[in-house]
């Protein structure tokens, strides 16, 4: 039993001393940034590669080792929103949608007054009044 948690320590103190090792909560995009930072660095690191890849490139062995510095600034792209974001756009969508529905109300409002507004409404002596019991 003791060398099950000895190896649980070991593990845990590599995941907090290397940022590649990962973690329990580690995500699919940290984890792909990671592998390819690490892709990068062998890259930059081994000059045999680097080689390799500016003769293929056509292109001088600097630029090679520039360019793939560059990647590694944001090797996959922007990270996706979180779940807090996700949740920020979705009421913000629903606001919208609503304050549309709102004007939608008040267009179609103001038509129904302009379209009514010519026709004078009749007195209540006018109106005609039914006897109980009849219809129409």
């Amino acid at each position: 039993m003791a060398t099950r948690d000895s190896l649980q320590s070991q593990l845990e103190h590599l995941q907090t001393k290397y940022v590649g090792t990962g973690h329990a909560d580690t995500t699919k995009y940290e984890w792909a940034v990671n592998q390819h930072r690490d892709s990068y660095a062998s890259f930059i690191g081994h000059y045999h590669l680097l080689s390799y890849f500016s003769i293929a490139e056509n292109a001088p062995v600097g630029r090679v080792r520039y360019r793939l510095l560059e990647k590694m600034i944001d090797p996959c792209g922007a990270p996706p929103p979180t779940e807090e974001e996700e949740a920020a756009a979705a009421a913000e969508r629903e606001a919208a949608e609503l304050r549309d529905a709102a004007a939608q109300l008040a267009a179609q409002a103001s038509m129904y007054v302009a379209a009514t507004a010519g026709i004078p409404a009749l007195p209540p002596q006018h109106v005609p009044k039914v006897p109980p019991g009849k219809t129409s």
